[in-house]
């Protein structure tokens, strides 16, 4: 684990855990950098600090925690650091009735027309993180690869989001080792507290392709009840040297007879 350090200077540093690895006190020690001069502002994880920004990050993988914020008057050997959370932890636990579900990435995306940003540079304020302008209405939690089996018993993941309140509710999607998704919508209205954890549970059935850009005729059509299909305007296709199938954008394409690569 790192930890990265600010000074007044507007210098960076970045010190490295040397003790304490799995509780809840550290020793540090400078890895890069020079040590700091005078009051400084210390971040977990040392990834949040680019330059002289402080990012959110809007791609997480499994275990990071919420960034955390400390600071102190001045900095010596000893400096004893107390961090807070800058945010908070938006727990999803997923099940489905579905078979042989493995996911590879779940994305929280805030909804409305003017959607509240999760992702993003940020500034703190009063010990909170705020997004500033500019900052993505979504962050996509990658999981390990390989994917993650999903199924009947709920499965918890975790998503670290700014704290304040998201009036129109989120979308979440939920993507599969096969390129399927399935998307669940909440429009209930979310107030994220400071350093809290806040769980929803969700069940999802229906994962389907993604249907392709531009070679797709306008409109669904239904199939039964509940099952709807696209046409395509072209023939299927294979891309040997991609190993990716595809559609031709027009009926009348075809592959060429000197064409070793598209089938």
């Amino acid at each position: 684990d790192e930890i990265a350090v600010k000074d007044n200077a507007g210098a960076n540093s970045i010190y490295e855990l040397k003790a304490g690895a799995g509780t809840k006190e550290g020793t540090f020690s400078l890895k890069s950098g020079s040590a700091p001069q005078g009051a400084i502002k210390a971040f977990y994880p040392a990834s949040v600090v680019d330059g002289a920004n402080l990012v959110w990050p809007e791609i997480q993988k499994g275990g990071l925690s919420v960034p955390m914020y400390a600071e102190a008057e001045a900095a010596t050997a000893e400096t004893k650091l107390g961090f807070n959370s800058l945010g908070a932890i938006f727990r999803i636990f997923f099940s489905t009735s579905a078979e042989k579900i493995k996911l590879t990435s779940v994305t929280l995306r805030a909804l409305g027309e003017t959607p509240a940003a999760l992702s993003g540079e940020f500034t703190v304020d009063a010990g909170k993180a705020v997004i500033v302008k500019g900052g993505k209405s979504s962050v996509t939690l990658q999981l390990a690869e390989g994917g993650v089996s999903v199924g009947s018993s709920p499965v918890p993941f975790d998503i670290s989001i700014p704290a304040g309140t998201y009036a129109d509710g989120f979308e979440i999607e939920l993507n599969t080792t096969d390129n399927t998704s399935c998307k669940l919508t909440s429009t209930s209205s979310f107030v994220i507290a400071q350093n809290s954890v806040n769980m929803i549970i969700i069940k999802g059935d229906g994962f389907k392709y993604p249907v392709p850009e531009n070679v797709v005729l306008p409109g669904e059509f239904s199939i039964s009840a509940s099952e709807k299909v696209h046409f395509t305007r072209g023939n299927l296709i294979y891309d040997v040297t991609a190993s990716k199938w595809g559609f031709y954008q027009n009926q009348y394409d075809r592959a060429t007879a000197k064409s070793n690569t598209l089938v």
